[in-house]
């Protein structure tokens, strides 16, 4: 604990480091609100439905709750093992940012109905409380699976990075099951957050890798 607390106060030390951390906090926070507006616009668009090769090839279930019990955990592993170092957890903030105006550009390049049969993915957790949303034609690329590896690309420990990744090929495979994505919007996804990742680490000068022991090196690299 004094040494999580240690690493926090040097960072915040660091005026560079104070001041992205803060203008990526606000920049998060802003996008999200904006993207929430987006998404209801792009439920209301028409698109194609594609011709998948696989899903037809796989009898569908409806396993929203395995799905999301995995989601989860993935998430509250990876925000704990994130927060332990200022620099991860600054590192992986400004990839969501990016990964989310990819998705947003992505979701208005090319609207898609989704497949024949699927399950819409509702969140039984948040369903559980009163929430019903229905996600409608939020479909390339899949964001769970883009979140859980980009906490892969982000994570400082290898054995993180292979829970990070079995869980992506599991929910992967779990969504294919429930046809609820089509084969190209998980296969995309890793892609986008390798790119994500890949330019957060350019943007984010060297200095402010307050902790670079554990974080491996250049963030530039």
């Amino acid at each position: 604990m004094s040494h999580f607390i240690q690493s926090w106060r040097r960072a915040f030390r660091s005026r560079e480091f104070r001041d992205q951390f803060l203008l990526t906090i606000g920049t998060l926070a802003v996008t999200l609100v904006l993207l929430s507006a987006f998404l209801e616009f792009i439920g209301a668009r028409m698109g194609p439905v594609l011709d998948d090769p696989i899903l037809p090839l796989i009898p569908g279930a409806n396993l929203l709750w395995i799905t999301f019990s995995l989601i989860y955990a993935g998430f509250l592993i990876g925000f704990v093992s994130l927060i332990l170092s200022p620099f991860s957890l600054l590192l992986a903030l400004r990839a969501l940012v990016v990964l989310l105006v990819l998705r947003a550009v992505c979701l208005w390049l090319l609207p898609l109905d989704p497949p024949a049969g699927a399950v819409a993915l509702i969140d039984p957790f948040l369903r559980a409380i009163g929430y019903s949303r229905i996600p409608a034609r939020d479909l390339f690329f899949s964001w769970h699976i883009a979140l859980l590896s980009l906490l892969a690309f982000t994570s400082r420990w290898n054995d993180l990075k292979i829970v990070f990744v079995s869980l992506a090929v599991a929910v992967s495979a779990l969504m294919l099951i429930q046809h609820a994505h089509y084969a190209i919007d998980l296969v995309a996804a890793p892609c986008f957050a390798y790119a994500s990742c890949g330019f957060a680490r350019w943007i984010t000068v060297e200095e402010v890798a307050t902790d670079r022991t554990q974080v491996g090196g250049n963030p530039r690299g």
